[in-house]
Parts: C-alpha cells; structure tokens; sequence
C-alpha cells in the first residue's frame, strides 16, 4: 500500500493540494441531513477532542457501530454506508486524529494510541450500556481496528477488516514519500497529506509489532477485500489466515474484480457482514 499510496500523495499534494480526501468521499450524494447524520464533537478524557458523525439515536439499540476510515480521509468517508444504518442500530463514524476537524492537528503515527482513542470513544458514546459493539476498519483504519481488538478485547464484539492493511512485508516506502519529509515539499501538500504521509511512513514498523499480537486474540474477525485491490493488495489476505487463529477469524469474503473502495462499491454487502457479526457468538466462529 505504502508505495502507491505514496506516490499518489506526492503527486496529489503537488498538483492538487488544494483539495484532498478530508473534502469528502468521492461521488457521493448525501449530505448529513439525507444521509440521517449529526455531528457532534466529543472530548474524551485524555483531552483529545473527536469530531463525530452519529445516526438517528435509538433507545436500545440491537448494536453499535463505529467505521475508521484509512488515510487521508474524514467521517465523510461513512456517509453514503451511514445512510443505510438499519433502524436497530446506531452507527457512529469520526475524523481520526491528525484528520479532519479531531484534535491534536498534528500525525499520530501509532497504532496504540488510534486504538486507545477509538476505545475512549466508544466508552464515550456507548456510555456503559451492555451494547454490542462492532468496529469496521478500512485500509489504514483496518490495523488500528486489529489493535483494538489487542489491547481492549473487552470494549467490542467483533472487528471487520475491509481491503485492510496488515502484511508488514507489503509496506514499501516510494522514494516521492521521502521527498515529501523535506521542505519546501513538506509545506506544499498541506497538512492533510502531510500527516497521511507520517503514517505510510511508519506503518510497515507498526504492522511488524502488531503482528506478534493478533495471533492472541480472541476477537470475531471478519474479512472483506477485492480481489483486484492495487492499493492493499490481496496478499494481505493470505497473511491474515496465516497470523490469525482459526477460533478468531470467522470469515473472509474476496469479491471478485472489485477494487480497494469497498466502501462505496459495496455498502449493502457490507451491511449484510455487520449484521452477521451481531448475530454470530464469537465462540461460534
């Protein structure tokens, strides 16, 4: 992922540093008032201040839902798949820190402490209600998902892993990433891109700890990937079935001719793997 990713943010924050993926996905329609959206900022204890997309709150819901999005990117990844939240859950979206409108501003390029965040926020929104809860990770929000699952096993039921990035040995750095550690470059692309690049840069060193951890956990995990994903190849795949233990990983779904935007392209297949993750005990797996 790391070197095409790369490329793309140098090229991107060059030419088009104007605009990235913090502006909102790519296509989509909705706006928070369509998709059935608020926003709200929460500021957790650690000071740390979220900004968060929230559904239509619902009084007792059968589950909650939190999506991470990958790098660069916003809650605004989530909405078209926030629209179609079913009327027994509540879904909550959010800008992951050095993202968006959360705070601190600056990159956070480790994964412990994107875990510690989204357990504090779930803590946050979930407000101790025996509640089910289902994180949903793609591309870069995939590892943080895994790591959450490492380090706070008892704040979630189940993870999914969509086009998610876990084989440290896939991680290669594009010469143009370095370059854009250096002014006048840095300054050039804006922070956005600045930060996205932060996280390629040491995500390989991230995945090579995390990797000596999943095989422990006992978290429902569930996979979903493209068979033609040129930014988080499908290799990752078979990393994953080698990494995880078989009680832990419930499925693995490859679909197929589709590409690393699982998220727009696949939002009812999506759905229909979170409403299996609340139904399946994890013991069943």
């Amino acid at each position: 992922m790391t070197s095409k990713i790369g490329r793309l943010l140098f090229i991107s924050g060059l030419f088009l540093s104007f605009c990235t993926m913090g502006c909102g996905p790519p296509g989509t329609s909705q706006s928070y008032g369509t998709a059935g959206v608020t926003e709200k900022i929460i500021t957790l204890p650690n000071t740390h201040q979220i900004r968060t997309l929230m559904s239509a709150e619902r009084q007792n819901p059968k589950a909650f839902v939190i999506f991470i999005h990958g790098t660069p990117g916003s809650a605004d990844t989530w909405l078209d798949t926030m629209a179609k939240t079913p009327a027994n859950i509540t879904s909550v979206a959010y800008d992951r820190l050095g993202f968006g409108s959360s705070r601190p501003k600056g990159a956070v390029t480790s994964l412990k402490e994107h875990a510690e965040t989204v357990a504090l926020l779930k803590r946050a929104v979930v407000q101790g209600q025996n509640t089910p809860t289902i994180l949903v990770g793609h591309s870069y929000g995939g590892p943080i998902a895994a790591k959450v699952a490492v380090q706070y096993p008892e704040e979630i039921t189940a993870i999914i892993l969509v086009a998610a990035a876990l084989d440290p040995s896939l991680e290669k750095i594009h010469w143009a990433q370095r370059l854009a550690t250096y002014q006048p470059i840095k300054f050039l692309i804006g922070s956005t891109l600045r930060n996205a690049n932060a996280e390629l840069i040491t995500l390989e060193q991230e995945l090579v700890d995390l990797q000596t951890q999943i095989n422990d956990t006992a978290v429902a995990t569930y996979v979903l990937h493209g068979s033609e994903d040129e930014l988080v190849p499908a290799e990752n795949v078979a990393f994953m079935k080698r990494q995880y233990q078989p009680s832990a990983l419930c499925s693995i779904e490859m679909i197929e001719g589709q590409n690393h935007f699982l998220p727009w392209n696949e939002i009812d297949r999506l759905w229909a793997l979170i409403e299996r993750s609340i139904n399946t005990p994890a013991a069943a797996c």
